[in-house]
């Protein structure tokens, strides 16, 4: 296993994501501000925080869109009993 990040460790991914969407802040000024508040972090840190959390989003849509998949099929091919089971749970994973 690598190295934890410094975003990681000072917990600070979704403050991160939080300056990036919200406050449309770039890169450098993320780091500008979180050094300026005393916290030890590089741009490329931050970069690396926000190109993780990208692929995690993206992970969760392919994820949900399979479910989304594995449902319609289930409900269009009722042939069992567990059919009704698995939408049922999916379903409630996915709301």
């Amino acid at each position: 296993m690598g190295r934890r990040s410094k975003a990681d460790i000072y917990d600070l991914v979704d403050r991160i994501l939080l300056l990036y969407t919200r406050e449309k802040l770039n890169i450098r000024e993320i780091a500008d501000k979180l050094q300026e508040e005393g916290i030890d972090i590089s741009r490329e840190a931050v970069r690396r925080s926000l190109k993780s959390s990208r692929e995690l989003a993206a992970d969760m849509r392919r994820s949900l869109e399979e479910a989304r998949v594995m449902m319609d099929e289930v409900r269009n091919n009722p042939n069992t009993d567990i059919a009704e089971a698995v939408v049922t749970r999916i379903g409630g994973l996915l709301l």
